[in-house]
């Protein structure tokens, strides 16, 4: 991990503009690494590296370095922003000498794309959605068109988190209750990645096992 953390840092540090970008990335470059990569890394390194991994939503790629550095072989990253996208091909590229990972456009594209990994943190995907329901079939339908992994490591808002708040309203705060019901004969493991009030908001990532 700390290899990895001196890569980025170091990244940062030789292409500040990027930080322009992605300001919510400086905590790569002065050492205040977010909980939600941490968690993310000590998941993914117990994982055979057999693994083909599929990223929803990989930003400018700070999630993405994670299972390109551990050497999985089959990652595809989704990013919808050419902007973003653009940045993390760049990153990958320049990091690992791989230009094959980062994919623009949006998942699910229409077809079934299997893999054994689905990465859905950092990323609230919200389009088309109007209602707390809609929300937790959109969480689900992510999982399916991934084929329904043995695997899927998934970060949300969670509800205890009662602050209003308009960037995450409350009908995409989820409980592990809801989760549970949603991958009712799953093993779920949870992890709490912020707390309010101590951060900005409450989240959790899951690690949802067939």
């Amino acid at each position: 991990m700390e290899e990895l953390l001196s890569l980025l840092r170091t990244y940062y540090n030789d292409n500040p503009d990027e930080l322009i970008l992605s300001p919510w990335s400086l905590g790569y470059s002065n050492g205040d690494i977010p909980p939600h990569w941490k968690i993310t890394y000590e998941l993914l390194s117990k994982i055979s590296r057999d693994s083909r991994i599929i990223e929803v939503g990989c930003g400018v790629g700070d999630i993405t370095v994670i299972p390109c550095s551990l050497e999985f072989g089959s990652i595809v990253s989704y990013e919808r922003s050419t902007e973003l996208a653009d940045a993390a091909t760049h990153k990958i590229s320049i990091l690992f000498n791989r230009t094959d990972v980062v994919k623009k456009g949006s998942f699910p594209e229409g077809n079934v794309c299997l893999c054994d990994v689905l990465l859905v943190v950092n990323c609230v995907y919200t389009d088309n959605v109007k209602s707390h329901q809609d929300y937790l079939n959109n969480l689900r339908l992510l999982y399916t068109s991934a084929g329904s992994p043995t695997k899927y490591i998934l970060e949300v808002i969670d509800s205890s988190y009662s602050v209003p708040d308009p960037e995450f309203p409350e009908y995409i705060r989820v409980s592990e209750a809801e989760i549970r019901n949603l991958f009712p004969y799953c093993k779920i493991s949870s992890f709490v990645s912020y707390q309010y009030p101590t951060n900005r908001r409450t989240k959790k990532i899951y690690l949802i096992e067939k």
